[in-house]
């Protein structure tokens, strides 16, 4: 039977298709499973808009990056701002002038570029199940600085530092300053989480009481300070 020459083609590209798309959804064994288009991530219509003197974003411009879902898929390279107000992920399709807030209860992980260069920051999604009871509730992402068996987190927030009276829309009103503001956490290997207000030795023997002499000496052997953000990650780097 000879087949009419549209319904030959329509057949061929069903059949074409089909091979398409096994091959780009093909995974190896073991390994996480990377989409090779952008998908359409879950989430809703984002429209947060705040007029404040000082930023609510990690980067106020758009900045490529990948989102890991808790089935193990990534994304491919797509567009990501990072809400550290609402501590929310905001994604910007390609060709799209409506950004989405992503659905936090999907997302594992996220990294994004650092604007001007090639060095990624990753931020994983601290469940209430993985912390301890003096921690608020509810989810939120940190900053990963240092992963081992022990971990170093950051929660990159803003705080008010004031208000400003401004003019809009034919009215004055008070608006606040705001500034970037970083809560660090070490996270044990019974992956509790210890919130860090001042990093001291006294805050890290707290945390692991029984190797309270390993950590005295590592700190008068190394002559570790906890001054700064290098000095911290260096701190953890020795105690795991």
């Amino acid at each position: 039977m000879k087949l009419h020459p549209e319904i030959k083609f329509s057949l061929l590209t069903i059949v074409f298709f089909w091979i398409f798309q096994s091959g780009i959804l093909a995974e190896t064994p073991g390994e996480p499973k990377t989409l090779s288009f952008e998908p359409f991530l879950s989430g809703k219509a984002y429209t947060f808009n705040m007029t404040a003197r000082g930023s609510y974003y990690l980067f106020d411009n758009w900045q490529k990056g990948q989102v890991t879902y808790h089935s193990g898929e990534k994304t491919g390279k797509v567009n990501l701002k990072y809400n550290t107000y609402l501590d929310e992920l905001i994604w910007l399709p390609k060709g799209s002038g409506q950004a989405f807030q992503l659905d936090k209860g999907l997302v594992s992980s996220f990294s994004i570029i650092y604007p001007g260069s090639k060095d990624q920051l990753l931020f994983k999604k601290i469940s209430p199940e993985r912390k301890n009871p003096r921690v608020a509730d509810g989810s939120f992402y940190a900053r990963v600085f240092y992963s081992g068996d022990v971990m170093l987190m950051g929660k990159q927030g803003v705080r008010e530092t004031g208000q400003r009276m401004v003019s809009e829309e034919g009215g004055r009103y008070m608006r606040p300053n705001l500034e970037p503001h970083l809560k660090f956490f070490v996270i044990d290997p019974d992956e509790k989480v210890h919130e860090v207000g001042r990093f001291r030795r006294r805050s890290l023997i707290n945390m692991f009481p029984d190797h309270s002499e390993e950590i005295r000496a590592a700190f008068r052997k190394k002559n570790l300070a906890t001054d700064t953000e290098d000095d911290m990650i260096q701190a953890v780097k020795n105690i795991d």
